[in-house]
């Protein structure tokens, strides 16, 4: 009696359900992509924090469906070549979804954290240059000395 895994007809269905499931959980986290370049772009940093908690959460859930993915990798390995077109097809056309939707929000999550770096040096400069004044400011006033509110300068012309 051949196992589940040996049976096409039996595991065929069974990963492409899996491979489904795990289309859906991509393409919600593609949507969360979309409202986390939103928050970067608008500098909300709250709504930016609440978005990657809820990124997380389908991280998490895409993980737990890679280890039913597991038992499926030598199968595939060893019987895609064998399989029917219908089958092979199949999953290939959701293998290249999945791949479409984790290269688009590779880059997605690429140019945000490009924008963030960009904005989080615009920043450092700026508190650098307050840093300065406020240095500088702080030495104007050692220089005059403590209690010494005497003019330095006269006109003595007038």
């Amino acid at each position: 009696m051949p196992t589940p895994h040996e049976n096409p007809d039996a595991w065929v269905p069974r990963l492409s359900r899996v491979l489904d499931r795990q289309a859906d959980l991509y393409v919600q986290l593609s949507a969360l992509c979309d409202e986390q370049s939103a928050a970067v772009a608008s500098g909300a940093t709250d709504e930016l924090l609440g978005v990657l908690s809820r990124r997380q959460v389908v991280i998490e859930q895409i993980a737990g469906l890679n280890g039913e993915l597991a038992p499926f990798q030598g199968v595939w390995v060893e019987q895609s070549s064998a399989l029917p077109e219908r089958h092979r097809e199949a999953i290939r056309e959701r293998m290249a979804r999945l791949d479409g939707l984790m290269s688009s929000i590779r880059a997605r999550d690429d140019a945000d954290r490009r924008e963030l770096e960009r904005r989080r040096t615009v920043v450092g400069a700026e508190l650098n240059s307050a840093a300065r004044a406020g240095q500088a400011a702080a030495a104007y006033g050692a220089a005059r000395g403590a209690g010494d509110t005497a003019a330095r300068f006269q006109d003595r012309k007038g």
